[in-house]
């Protein structure tokens, strides 16, 4: 009698299932020929991912059979395992020796991850399997980190290795202050990289990336405790195995700074408060002592992380205790206190920031909703777009089409059949999965923000939170490609998708990689060039050398977010930004420019949220036009005729005048006085730099 009911369960759910897809698919027609008609049709055509995922992922649940078997070959899985051994190995060599990121991208990871899942059919262990994910996983922000130089992502990271450096050498975390504000009091990740640095002779920037890789690597590790202590251990190794196929894993696991590091630290949490409810009570007073340090060091750490996390923390407690007490499911419910405190710890540690707590989160939350560009546009969202002689042309619909097979169209395609694939999975056999209910319901919604959405921007902050429980619902196939659990010859379609999906993520998350992001990929509406998310060494010792000199020269300087980040974290503290207007740039205090920017979107955030494009023709004549009392080639300062205030324009006289900068003529009098080969000009009695002649500095 139960056998019979429990067929009429599942038979019914599969119709509902089935219904869900229909009206899906009816949905997602009818949101984008809305789009098409309201907004734009080039936004409509990239959105059409979706109707591509929907039978895809159709095809992946009706040919699942769920036996879950494996083979039981043992030869076979110890040798698929030293393979990705020997890959790891071996591309780790590659990247130190040679640099050579793209041959590990495309060559060492899809081969890697071949011998993973051969291995993982043929019955290797879960210990074994999650080991080899994590080499593989590790590879992408190494080799990142390695053969670009200096990777600082949006920024933060070139302002944070400077507090490192700080910091370890006063020996006082009030030391991070002048460099980053408010880091002082939640130093967390600064003193685990700088403990690293005492520790291993590393430097600051190798400290802190190596801390935050190895953090990740242990990410994955928690996110397989925390699914094998509520599901059978082919759908922890699944779970865990996709998560490392998440692009904004990729991303964050090489941008270091305090959220990608506190974020990890809050998943450590939620694993132990799961773990402690289910345990004894020696179990629950072995994890208390566990819990107590973590849960200081995540406030320590990044208090708006916490902040993001409340939302998800809240139907993990809400969901446990409904699926126990109205659902009937076996559903278990985190321990609340631990959860509790830590969210209380993170909005004191705010409250006592930011003072006005409730204008300042008012004030955040606006910036992020409406500046910051959630709600997106055919300029890109709430970002205004400055073009500088330049003009970016919006994509038609052919390139939008084309937009459909680029790496992360086809990445998004595909992920997106595996979510809705999982997700029906889930809710077919939901007695396989009812412990972790909340989470996969986490997942499921937090899938809708990983996946791009025509007119709703994705914004990093979020996605990362839940990209960890995305993984369960991506989970639920990669556990069914790993357990061969498919009719006949389609095992090797989930495979294929699967491996598609494990070898795309690091280029959609290689922000480095600009010519793979040269497009027209699925988020652009507008052809601009990438952001700049690299120093080579030649551009960071042009910097380090115009530091040196504003340092000297005692004075305040302008320029835009990344050269003022880059500033900061060579002790230079007051940087100012520039204000742009539709028509030009107005400097009050010298102005650093590089020539870089002509080759990449520029940020800036003064007087709005905007991305500046510049032509060379006009920044060549506005730096013509402007007193150039220094450059290195490609780095320089710019003032007015007169020393004073300034206004770039794109024509050869742009300058306003005011009074003289006296801090910057003295600095020019100690490199003549010692008989440097460079040359600088100040007032409006030097000499004219002829256009696109570069000044030679002091070496």
């Amino acid at each position: 009698m139960t056998q019979v009911n429990s067929k009429h369960a599942n038979d019914r759910r599969h119709r509902l299932v089935r219904a869900l897809f229909v009206l899906g698919g009816l949905g997602a027609l009818g949101g984008l020929a809305y789009v098409a008609t309201a907004v734009s049709p080039v936004l409509a055509i990239k959105g059409g991912y979706v109707l591509l995922a929907l039978p895809v992922g159709w095809f992946l649940y009706r040919t699942r059979e769920g036996t879950g078997l494996t083979a039981n070959d043992s030869d076979v899985a110890r040798w698929c395992g030293k393979g990705v051994a020997v890959v790891v190995l071996v591309s780790v060599g590659v990247v130190f020796g040679f640099g050579a990121r793209l041959v590990v991208l495309a060559i060492a990871i899809p081969v890697g991850y071949v011998l993973l899942l051969a291995g993982s059919i043929s019955g290797s262990s879960a210990k074994s399997t999650l080991a080899q994910a994590c080499g593989l996983f590790v590879l992408d922000p190494l080799s990142k980190h390695v053969s670009t130089g200096f990777y600082f992502g949006n920024g933060d990271t070139l302002a944070h290795v400077g507090a490192i450096t700080a910091l370890v050498r006063a020996g006082d975390p009030a030391a991070i202050d002048p460099l980053y504000s408010g880091y002082g009091s939640i130093p967390g990740m600064h003193l685990s990289a700088g403990t690293m640095h005492l520790l291993t002779g590393l430097n600051s920037y190798e400290s802190l990336v190596g801390t935050v890789m190895a953090l990740y690597a242990i990410g994955i590790v928690c996110v397989y405790l925390l699914a094998r202590s509520l599901l059978e251990e082919r759908l922890a190794t699944g779970i865990a195995v996709g998560l490392s196929f998440l692009a904004p894993v990729h991303y964050f696991a090489a941008y270091a700074f305090p959220q990608s590091f506190a974020t990890v630290l809050v998943i450590a949490v939620i694993y132990a408060t799961y773990r402690a409810a289910r345990g004894s009570d020696r179990t629950r007073r072995r994890f208390a002592l566990v819990l107590l340090p973590v849960l200081a060091a995540t406030v320590l750490s990044h208090h708006l992380t916490i902040l993001l996390f409340i939302p998800i923390l809240a139907i993990l407690v809400a969901g446990g205790f409904l699926g126990q007490s109205y659902l009937s499911t076996d559903s278990v419910q985190p321990r609340t206190i631990p959860l509790v405190l830590l969210v209380l710890g993170g909005v004191v540690t705010w409250i006592n920031q930011a003072g006005g707590f409730l204008s300042y989160l008012y004030s955040f939350a606006q910036r992020t909703l409406f500046e910051q560009g959630i709600f997106a546009s055919e300029t890109g969202g709430g970002r205004v777009l400055f073009e500088f002689g330049t003009s970016a042309t919006t994509h038609t619909t052919v390139q939008a089409a084309r937009s459909l097979v680029s790496v992360d169209g086809i990445y998004y395609i595909l992920l997106a059949a595996m979510v809705l694939a999982g997700a029906a999975v889930a809710l077919r056999q939901i007695e396989e999965y009812e412990r972790a209910l909340p989470l996969f319901a986490v997942g499921v919604l937090g899938s809708v923000v990983l996946l791009p959405i025509p007119v709703v921007a994705i914004v990093n902050r979020f996605r990362l939170p839940l990209s960890f429980f995305a993984a369960f619902v991506v989970g639920v196939m990669v556990a069914s490609a790993q357990s061969n659990d498919f009719r006949g010859k389609t095992t090797f379609v989930i495979v294929a998708v699967v491996l598609l999906v494990a070898t795309t993520a690091p280029f959609v998350a290689g922000d480095d990689l600009y010519g793979v992001h040269a497009g027209p990929n699925l988020y652009e509406v507008r052809d601009t060039p990438e952001q700049q998310t690299t120093f080579s060494q030649e551009e960071l010792a042009e910097l380090r050398a115009t530091s040196r000199f504003v340092e000297r020269s005692d004075t305040t300087v302008s320029t835009f977010w990344i050269t003022r980040e880059a500033f900061n974290g060579m002790g230079i503290a007051d940087v100012r930004s520039p204000r742009v207007e539709r028509t030009g740039i107005r400097a009050q205090q010298p102005f650093v420019y590089r020539e870089r920017w002509v080759q990449h979107q520029v940020g800036t955030e003064t007087n709005v949220v905007g991305t500046i494009v510049f032509s060379r023709s006009w920044l060549d004549r506005s730096v013509a036009g402007s007193n150039k009392v220094y450059t290195t080639g490609s780095v320089g300062v710019l003032t007015g005729r007169s020393g004073g205030s300034m206004w770039l324009n794109g024509t050869v006289r742009n300058a306003r005048y005011g009074g003289e900068t006296s801090g910057l003529r003295s600095a020019y009098s100690e490199f003549r006085s010692r008989s440097c080969r460079c040359s600088a000009s100040f007032g409006p009695y030097s000499p004219r730099i002829a256009p696109g002649r570069a000044l030679r500095t002091c070496r």
